[in-house]
């Protein structure tokens, strides 16, 4: 997942304590950019139209006797309708994943299910810094990559 780093100042009035009192709230946001968004669109619908007209495809090619032909046609079709399935969930993902830290909590709306493709539903949390025991690095994805 690219992240956009981007520093958000809130004007918000909340309390403050000590030295930082008038001065505007930090939060930085961290989600997949809008590029990546957008080129995921654009290569799904680049492919739909292909998708669609597989079904046509192969019903002509079995009118006209050319079952072996079909049936390759057929698995294609299927090939393409998952490729289609996983880039339609790279696309919800780079949409909902989100990780704000603000000055008292982390926001986090990520996928439940850990890898390079994002399965299940998402989990919307809000947790203080104070609940947070420890921070631990993974490397499950970056082995996998060769990184």
């Amino acid at each position: 997942m690219s992240t956009d780093g981007e520093r958000h100042e809130a004007g918000g009035t909340g309390t403050h304590s000590g030295t930082d009192v008038g001065q505007p709230k930090i939060q930085n946001i961290y989600k997949v950019g809008f590029g990546r968004w957008l080129m995921l669109w654009f290569v799904f619908l680049l492919l739909l139209p292909f998708f669609i007209s597989m079904p046509v495809m192969v019903g002509m090619r079995i009118l006209h006797g050319k079952f072996v032909d079909a049936a390759s046609l057929g698995v294609m079709a299927v090939l393409l309708g998952i490729a289609l399935a996983f880039l339609y969930l790279q696309i919800k993902a780079a949409r909902r994943t989100r990780i704000e830290l603000d000055e008292n909590e982390v926001k986090l709306s990520v996928p439940t299910w850990r890898g390079p493709t994002p399965f299940g539903p998402f989990i919307e949390e809000k947790l203080s810094y104070g609940d947070i025991d420890a921070v631990e690095q993974r490397g499950e994805l970056y082995r996998v990559m060769g990184v």
